[in-house]
């Protein structure tokens, strides 16, 4: 699934808008302020971000002339003036959506941003053999089962899942599964990754702990080929 940045100062807008994109199955990573967002970004290249504009240290219409890559910018604001918002679509947003807001909507209007990007499956789904995960109605199913994850234990699998045979720390994952607000036990990784394994049954040696460095899920040729066959 996508990798959603959220730039906003506010702890409860970043909260609420990951807490709602998380359940559709999407990758949240968030900054509070301006200097972090453009280290954020340059280090994690999200698919789409959702930017504030009045930010303590940079403006939101700085941070989208910053960044150097082309990435679908969605401005969430409390400027709703038409001059604000035609600032907002010269700089290059794709859309432009003000506070107070709904963020159902936002949602939304994110999956149409991406999907015109071509960032987004048409139908939500991944094939990962033996894995088919539906990323709307966070469901995976293998040959043999559906399985019964909790939501960070379907977001770490799916987010593994779109990076096979690629070893991610125990800080990377935090960071695209919990968000950068996260100050918790990294050992809660080691937790949930051991409840993930459980509830894989005969599939849990797909899911590698690389000894010091973090986990990866490795996918063989063989399995690659018995989805195609």
């Amino acid at each position: 699934m996508a990798k959603i940045l959220i730039v906003d100062d506010e702890a409860t807008t970043r909260n609420t808008i990951s807490w709602y994109l998380q359940k559709e199955g999407f990758t949240v990573v968030c900054a509070e302020n301006g200097e972090v967002a453009l280290q954020v970004e340059a280090s994690c290249q999200p698919d789409l971000i959702v930017l504030d504009i009045m930010l303590p240290d940079i403006s939101g219409w700085e941070i989208a002339r910053r960044i150097l890559r082309q990435v679908p910018i969605i401005f969430l604001t409390a400027l709703g003036q038409e001059d604000d918002i035609l600032t907002g679509f010269n700089i290059g947003a794709d859309d432009y959506i003000t506070k107070p807001f709904s963020p159902r909507e936002l949602v939304a209007r994110i999956k149409v941003s991406l999907r015109n990007h071509g960032k987004l499956p048409p139908d939500g789904c991944i094939s990962c053999p033996p894995f088919k995960i539906n990323l709307h109605t966070q469901v995976i199913t293998t040959a043999q089962n559906q399985l019964n994850l909790s939501s960070k234990e379907f977001n770490i699998l799916a987010f593994l899942a779109r990076h096979p045979n690629i070893i991610f720390s125990r800080e990377n994952l935090i960071l695209n599964i919990w968000g950068y607000d996260y100050d918790g036990d990294s050992r809660v990784i080691d937790t949930t990754i051991k409840r993930l394994r459980h509830k894989l049954g005969t599939y849990r040696t797909l899911l590698k702990t690389v000894r010091g460095v973090g986990y990866m899920l490795e996918i063989t040729n063989e399995q690659k080929s018995s989805l195609n066959s």
